[in-house]
């Protein structure tokens, strides 16, 4: 602790419930102070606000806020704070890093990291601070839905270059929607197949109660039609590796091993220079019909549009789970 510095213990809460305190971990925030020092205040992986409230009460205003632990016990997580942050318009002051539970780092893509002695580094959680603001710098990239009323978007990102990349967008940025017939994309699993599009590969893999694989959908060229439907045929019941593939993957490991590479393929082959003009950028939002960047949430559809985001900020997802 730097001279003059001061450390006091701050309540914290792990589960919502209270009735299930005896059997949870013991949960412990700081607060730093100091003069002529910011404030600092470290959650202790807490999950209620009541603490937060209170310590800002006694201690405010807080310069910086800073969260660390695994989300799983969340109801909500990273996309749900991002997207609450950038709806206040206050995600240029939120940093998020990825850390391994111990204390030691992953990569930022969430692939694993090796430790000295050679094993995988497993069960990482993520940290995120959020900062005074630093408009000097560059803004990220930021991704809204496309249904919020043209008002609302600016006023929520004053002075941002708003840009629809759904597949109603004009062009050039509708090439960046996955139902775009860019043609010529490699077809995961299946070895000199392509397709006209992601959407139409990830329709054409898909298999349901009462349907195998579709090829048709690897060739349309509009961008509808694409779609097949559960109340059409049945419940879904995976993806099929290939055409002619003998395994049905689970949802989380399709995206990851299907939709993943294809759209990924389509960015660095189709709409790099479309990306690069992103990257450019100092300044956007990206209007997509979903936020959702998690690819471990089957709740949410996936968003290329966070996609992108993660793309040009070198935080692309896994492309393969454990044991796939």
């Amino acid at each position: 602790m730097r001279r003059g510095g001061r450390r006091r213990a701050r309540p914290a809460r792990l589960g919502a419930r209270e009735d299930l305190e005896p059997i949870v971990e013991e949960a412990v925030g700081l607060v730093l102070t100091g003069d002529g020092l910011p404030t600092v205040h470290v959650s202790g992986d807490n999950a209620r606000l009541g603490p937060v409230q209170e310590t800002a009460d006694r201690f405010g205003p807080v310069d910086t806020a800073v969260h660390l632990g695994s989300q799983a016990h969340f109801t909500e997580g990273r996309e749900q704070l991002v997207d609450a942050f950038t709806t206040a318009g206050l995600m240029d002051r939120v940093q998020l890093t990825w850390r391994h539970r111990r204390g030691v780092r992953a990569k930022r893509d969430g692939s694993p990291v090796f430790s000295r002695a050679g094993g995988d580094v497993s069960g990482v959680g993520e940290t995120w601070r959020s900062c005074p603001s630093d408009r000097s710098r560059q803004m990220p990239i930021r991704v809204a839905g496309r249904r919020r009323a043209m008002a609302s978007l600016t006023a929520a990102f004053p002075g941002a270059e708003i840009i629809d990349v759904t597949s109603r967008a004009p062009q050039p940025w509708v090439r960046l929607s996955p139902f775009y017939p860019h043609g010529g994309i490699p077809v995961p699993f299946s070895d000199g197949v392509t397709g006209q599009s992601v959407e139409g590969i990830w329709q054409a893999l898909k298999v349901f109660r009462q349907s195998d694989v579709d090829p048709a959908k690897l060739e349309i060229t509009a961008m509808k039609g694409l779609k097949r439907t559960v109340r059409r045929y049945g419940p879904v019941q995976g993806h099929r590796t290939g055409l002619h593939g003998d395994r049905l993957l689970p949802y989380e490991t399709a995206r990851r091993r299907i939709y993943l590479p294809a759209y990924r393929w389509v960015l660095e082959h189709r709409v790099a220079d479309l990306v690069e003009r992103l990257r450019a950028k100092q300044d956007v939002v990206l209007l997509d019909y979903t936020t959702n960047g998690d690819v471990a949430d089957p709740a949410t559809p996936l968003s290329h549009a966070a996609l992108i985001q993660l793309h040009i900020e070198g935080r692309w997802p896994r492309e393969a789970t454990p044991g796939h």
